[in-house]
């Protein structure tokens, strides 16, 4: 028989936004947020406390006993702070992490968050029921790229545009922390407004259900909507740790529901996404889009036991990216005008692996840069691995190329100048004379001839592969840097160091001068006595001293000395070029 975590998988890989989630506390309890009982029965300490009183083990007896009156969120929250900008101070303190948690990874999204936002990019999860107070889910969400619609009150119940045409919508039952309103008591968990209590019974007639973290014990209302619901067109599958019993085992015999025993929330959607994953790539209907990709990649980077993950996620996308290039190597440019074109066809075709790479570069540390510098030579072999004996002319090095800036610019957009350099250093690429270094074959002006360049483009530019790339890949890195001038710099400091490290490379070469290639850099600043690029590097070498990672690398003879004298040869080659030129 197959279990019922595979039969879930299935269902919500073949149905695409059937399903709609109802979360409870147990899917936060990971992050270290606590539930709505919990911040009541904090604050009638809090309260205790503030009259000289000892509440005991049972504060909520106390507030009765002391108030003649149940605790009440609302009116605990007013005792103890008055002002609205109190009150959203006090809340924030218990549902947004300090720095030490945030160290610690407390009080932010969850794996099972940062799952199901997965399961949403991807369009199986559309719909999306809490009786949480926190923004987890939106977090992870947002992370993520998907800005979710959010119903936590009547008003925002009446104006709600219709689910089929929400990408996501998240439904706070409970309301929202920052809310006063939310509900907490049995009094208050006992009714829904009637725009709520409509939604509900549409949302469970027309839908499939996942329950998870939700005891059912005290949600009056809620329980009232499940067995009020006529039918049940699609499957309720309602997970549990220890077994159901009182209402929640009432309820999932009433609907019929498919019962999965979990270890907890976090390991129970991260297996349900990656089965879904899984099958939505065996159908080759789920051919993972970059974002998702990108998602997961983040997901792994901070977490050194996901090492292998990252190895295959990238190594996949890789394998994808030859399989394109090889099947577009034999492409022809007959004239100018046929090879934009061809540009665009290679951009498809490196947009995966570029995302992760640039994600990867940014995001994580000197410890995968070895995986990066091989996915980038791997894809330069595939013109000569496809049909070794032919000679394939420069531009099919684009992709390659392509890449090689992108890693470079996202290290550069992270503060770290010298990883760059050692990544343009690491980088191996297959040239008809054999293999080379990227530093010494890949440069703009090598792969794409100013001559064809400037008729393609019908303009006279200095270096217009140069300016090609700065403005195509502009687009890529706009949510990591989001101004002009400072991606521009990026580009202009990443080209600095590609003319650096060509000559470097070219100074460890008998007989070869001391040369190496200037970019769009070298006319960007022809007003100024100097080019301002070259301090910027500098200014990264002094700030490391000796554990410059270039240094380390074995670059520049690993010493100040060689650099500078290296250095000085190449600011040369820019100031002849400026004065030549520009």
């Amino acid at each position: 028989m197959i279990q019922p975590l595979l039969s879930l998988a299935f269902s919500i890989h073949a149905s695409k936004g059937v399903f709609a989630l109802l979360l409870g506390s147990g899917v936060s309890r990971s992050s270290g947020i606590p539930t709505g009982w919990e911040i009541v029965l904090d604050l009638v300490h809090q309260i205790a406390h503030l009259e000289g009183a000892d509440c005991g083990h049972e504060p909520e007896k106390w507030y009765e006993d002391t108030y003649r009156d149940a605790p009440r969120y609302d009116k605990l929250l007013e005792t103890v702070a008055k002002s609205p900008a109190e009150r959203n101070a006090k809340l924030r303190a218990y549902f947004e992490p300090t720095d030490d948690e945030r160290l610690q990874g407390l009080k932010l999204p969850t794996k099972a968050h940062t799952a199901i936002a997965t399961m949403v990019t991807s369009g199986h999860i559309r719909v999306i029921m809490t009786t949480n107070f926190d923004r987890l889910l939106e977090i992870a969400l947002v992370d993520v790229g998907v800005t979710p619609t959010v119903l936590s009150t009547a008003d925002a119940l009446k104006h709600a545009i219709p689910l089929a045409h929400s990408r996501c919508t998240i439904i706070k039952l409970h309301g929202d922390y920052l809310e006063t309103s939310i509900r907490n008591t049995p009094e208050e968990l006992s009714t829904y407004d009637p725009q709520m209590d409509a939604l509900l019974a549409q949302i469970l007639d027309e839908y499939g259900l996942v329950v998870c973290g939700w005891s059912a014990a005290s949600d009056v209302a809620l329980a009232q909507a499940l067995r009020a619901t006529p039918s049940h067109r699609f499957t309720t599958y309602w997970t549990t740790r220890n077994g159901l019993s009182g209402t929640a085992k009432e309820l999932s015999e009433a609907r019929w529901a498919q019962v999965l025993s979990i270890r907890d929330a976090d390991t129970f959607f991260t297996e349900l996404g990656e089965k879904v994953s899984a099958l939505d790539d065996l159908s080759g209907s789920g051919t993972l889009s970059t974002a998702v990709a990108v998602a997961r990649l983040k997901r792994y980077l901070p977490d050194e036991t996901q090492r292998i993950r990252v190895h295959d996620l990238l190594i996949d996308a890789c394998s994808t990216t030859e399989a394109t290039l090889v099947a577009k190597s034999s492409v022809a440019v007959q004239h100018p005008d046929e090879l934009f074109p061809v540009l665009d066809d290679y951009h498809d075709a490196v947009d995966l692996l570029q995302g992760l790479i640039i994600a990867g570069c940014f995001w994580g540390t000197e410890s995968h840069d070895r995986l990066w510098a091989e996915c980038m030579s791997r894809v330069s072999r595939v013109p000569s691995a496809s049909q070794p004996r032919v000679v394939y002319p420069p531009w099919q090095q684009y992709p390659t190329l392509r890449l090689l800036y992108a890693a470079g610019i996202a290290a550069i957009a992270g503060g770290n100048i010298g990883r760059a350099i050692c990544l343009l250093a690491s980088v191996k690429v297959r040239m008809p004379i054999g293999v080379e270094s990227a530093a010494i074959a890949l440069h703009p002006g090598n792969v794409l001839d100013r001559d064809l360049m400037n008729r393609a483009l019908k303009k006279e530019f200095y270096v217009p592969a140069s300016d090609y790339l700065h403005d195509n890949l502009r687009q890529v890195f706009l949510s990591y840097v989001p101004s002009d001038e400072e991606y521009t710099n990026g580009f202009d400091v990443l080209e600095y160091c590609l003319g650096l490290v060509h000559l470097e490379a070219r100074s460890r070469q008998s007989g070869r001068s001391l040369w190496g290639p200037v970019g769009a850099f070298g006319y960007r600043y022809r007003g100024q006595a100097s080019c301002p690029i070259s301090a910027q590097v500098v200014q990264d070498v002094e700030r490391a001293g000796l554990d410059w990672a270039p240094y380390k690398l074995g670059l520049f003879g690993g010493n100040p000395t060689e650099f500078l004298r290296l250095r000085v040869a190449y600011d040369d080659c820019v100031s002849r070029a400026r004065s030549s030129l520009w």
